[in-house]
């Protein structure tokens, strides 16, 4: 797996193909980690490895290798080499760490050109250390930025006791969420990888106490429903967990990974009995915050 404090330049993939699920993964240096999309399952690692990947998949019966792919790191992982600002969060990831960084230019960031580190604490930010490795959630796509804008407005009325964030990535919601108070905070992904690195991201950030991280890809995992749902996931697995309607027994629900030209059809899934407490479009990606059956429209700290 890829070592904290250690990001590869290159990137060498091996796309393979298989009917079920992996039994094991390759144990050899320079392995970073698997990501399944299946029936493909894709095998990273940070030299070239074409030899080891085809003395493993002779163990995994069935599997069959389909290509090879060598790309630079930054081609894969949209990463700020600054600290830059979205809302109240300040992100400071591995690349950026102790340089000032340009603000983002998002709504709610400051018109400042330059991030202080004894202005942050002044004005009272809240820095986020993330190391996005190799999964999304590096705090620059809109969809990101969108849901930390509605995380910091739900919590600026109100503090939710309990927060579900699915299909966490690099754990950067869920982080947000229990840096503002949240006591408790499930994130979960059902990719074992993204798991890992958000592990790490949720430690450096010191909430291992507050942030539970599990490997699961349905909501029903979680028996009671949570005060706030987060569901930045992409249109298809959003329009099926939507479909699923477990996402209705919660207070709030952030939605997000989905265009605006999208908007008409996913909001064709709110029951009309759930109201939109507020949309933000960002890029052409909507973020938007709706209310479930045990909702309100009024928010109250």
């Amino acid at each position: 797996m890829m070592e904290a404090g250690h990001t590869p330049r290159r990137l060498f993939v091996y796309e393979c193909h298989g009917p079920r699920s992996l039994r094991s993964e390759p144990v050899e240096e320079g392995f970073l980690g698997t990501w399944p999309e299946l029936p493909f399952f894709y095998l990273f690692f940070d030299r070239q490895a074409l030899d080891v990947v085809n003395r493993w998949i002779k163990c995994e019966e069935g599997l069959t290798l389909r290509g090879s792919y060598e790309i630079d790191y930054d081609q894969w992982q949209q990463v700020a080499t600054t600290d830059h600002r979205v809302g109240p969060f300040v992100i400071r990831t591995r690349a950026g760490e102790g340089r000032q960084g340009q603000v983002e230019s998002t709504p709610c960031s400051v018109s400042s050109s330059f991030i202080d580190p004894g202005w942050i604490e002044e004005e009272g930010l809240i820095p986020i250390r993330l190391d996005p490795g190799l999964v999304f959630g590096s705090g620059l796509h809109s969809t990101t930025r969108g849901c930390l804008i509605a995380i910091d407005r739900i919590f600026g009325a109100y503090t939710p006791r309990s927060v579900v964030d699915l299909g966490t990535g690099t754990g950067i919601l869920a982080v947000a969420c229990g840096l503002l108070g949240a006591p408790r905070v499930r994130a979960f992904d059902c990719v074992p990888m993204a798991v890992n690195v958000a592990r790490e991201n949720v430690r450096a950030n010191g909430l291992e106490g507050v942030v539970e991280l599990l490997v699961a890809k349905e909501l029903r995992v979680f028996r009671e429903p949570s005060d706030l749902l987060l569901m930045n996931i992409e249109w298809p697995f959003l329009q099926q967990a939507l479909r699923a309607g477990d996402w209705m027994e919660c207070r709030w629900v952030v939605l997000s990974g989905f265009l605006e030209s999208q908007w008409k059809e996913l909001k064709a899934l709110i029951p009309s009995g759930s109201h939109i407490l507020f949309r933000e479009v960002i890029d052409g990606w909507v973020t938007v915050a709706v209310t479930g059956t045990n909702g309100s429209t009024m928010v109250e700290r």
